[in-house]
């Protein structure tokens, strides 16, 4: 992954790093197509909120749920980590996914097939960790950058 900091506005430096690793380790699953490592850092009661869709999903199947739509959409793609503070039992993650539309993107209106187009969108993480694993979440990104970057 490219340049990221990591600030702790907290007075547990070493609890904040557990809590931003958290984060990093969603991102790194993701690159690596490694979905099961999720079991690891997703409450099995947690839910993440794709906040402009308002999909919600739940515990480690609902995040890799979540990773595969746009694994499969974007095969090749990336996320690169630019930014990521936690303190306390917040971690807030900046960073950019980059791909090329080669497969199907399911969203709550209808499925978007392939359009072979490039994409760059930056996106915000907000995750609430207990005990070393996601409690709460919310992802959050312009779905008009997206729609635009395909051509719809």
């Amino acid at each position: 992954m490219a340049r990221s900091t990591q600030q702790d506005a907290g007075p547990e430096t070493a609890a904040g790093r557990e809590v931003g690793d958290v984060g990093r380790t969603i991102l790194d699953a993701y690159n690596a197509r490694d979905f099961d490592r999720l079991d690891a850092v997703i409450a099995p009661d947690g839910e993440f909120r794709n906040v402009p869709t308002g999909e919600v999903f739940r515990g480690a199947e609902g995040m890799k749920q979540y990773q595969r739509n746009w694994a499969t959409a974007f095969p090749k793609s990336r996320v690169e980590l630019r930014n990521l503070v936690a303190c306390g039992e917040t971690v807030t993650m900046e960073y950019i996914g980059r791909g090329t539309q080669t497969g199907p993107l399911n969203t709550p209106q209808g499925t978007i097939q392939p359009t072979g187009r490039d994409v760059e969108l930056p996106l915000c993480d907000v995750l609430t960790v207990r005990g070393g694993k996601v409690t709460d979440g919310r992802t959050y990104y312009d779905v008009a950058t997206l729609m635009r970057q395909l051509g719809m």
